[in-house]
């Protein structure tokens, strides 16, 4: 009988983390990349406390640094999709 090994790849990332529980975390991205998601717990590993952000009515961030299962990243989240960005900074960007 063989077994199969599988390597999990890790990636380091900056997380926005807006809500949690004993399973998962909530995330959100400042930056519009990526949609909200709730990634669980397995899926990160080494989180490093960063800062607080407070933007009012109840909305708190908080900002780790954490490592991120890769394969669950990418079978998982949602990217939005950009056509372009201006020189100066601004996107006009498309929903996906």
């Amino acid at each position: 009988m063989t077994t199969i090994e599988t390597k999990t790849t890790w990636t380091a990332r900056n997380i926005w983390i807006k809500k949690w529980n004993k399973e998962a975390v909530f995330i959100e991205d400042r930056l519009d990349k990526y949609r909200s998601v709730w990634v669980p717990r397995t899926a990160i590993r080494n989180p490093q406390f960063k800062s607080k952000r407070d933007f009012g009515k109840d909305s708190i961030h908080y900002i780790y640094d954490v490592e991120i299962n890769e394969e669950w990243w990418k079978a998982n989240v949602r990217y939005r999709g950009f056509e372009f960005e201006t020189n100066n900074g601004h996107r006009k960007s498309w929903w996906s």
